[in-house]
């Protein structure tokens, strides 16, 4: 049974075609990572949707359990346990079912084989008296930290999964942008300087 006393733990569900710097950003959250080991099938090479964190003590192991078990990351919901071998083996729980593969078998390549993006949905009519940069910022202000910064990480893993998808993301949504650094100066990630010499930067002929 798994040790529920250690300070390993089993992170499955893991969406293909993210990073195992998101996985780490995420749980240096709830606790002090100490390594994160994404399992990878020994044949192809390509990541099997789980692996390992080693926290610094147990408290930050059952913190890791008790807040990120079920957490959503790119619409599937992670599955947080204590690991059965203590993060010595590579094996999954025995009741844990992999996510399946994308349709075309090709892992996490499937998003790096074409940057064309489907239309984007029409948004919404503003108010007369709102600007789309005040509803953005009204908007997040009312997201719990958690839904922030994984609006931040899902970002974060099709920048390094696919730029030049993320690329023309951008191109086509620039307020999906100034939502990112939105959410980043609400969780206090980056400072308002930072924003500002951005914004100069670019207005610069």
């Amino acid at each position: 049974p798994p040790e529920k006393g250690g300070r390993v733990c089993f992170i499955g569900n893991i969406p293909y075609g993210v990073s195992e710097e998101v996985i780490i950003d995420l749980l240096r959250r709830v606790g002090q990572v100490l390594d994160f080991r994404l399992v990878h099938d020994r044949e192809t090479g390509r990541p099997k949707g789980y692996g390992f964190a080693e926290f610094a003590d147990a408290e930050d192991a059952a913190s890791a359990v008790r807040n990120l078990s079920d957490y959503e990351l790119m619409g599937r919901k992670l599955r947080v346990d204590y690991s059965n071998e203590n993060g010595a083996g590579d094996k999954p729980p025995a009741n844990y079912t992999a996510p399946p593969p994308p349709m075309n078998g090709q892992g996490q390549d499937m998003m790096s084989q074409s940057s064309a993006l489907p239309p984007l949905p029409a948004g919404a009519d503003l108010p007369p008296d709102l600007t789309c940069p005040d509803a953005i910022s009204k908007t997040l202000h009312t997201l719990p930290p958690p839904q922030l910064l994984d609006l931040i990480s899902q970002m974060k893993g099709l920048v390094l999964s696919d730029p030049n998808r993320a690329t023309e993301l951008m191109r086509q949504a620039p307020q999906l942008a100034f939502a990112i650094f939105q959410a980043l100066l609400l969780l206090g990630l980056i400072d308002q300087s930072l924003l500002t010499s951005v914004v100069d930067t670019t207005s610069i002929p």
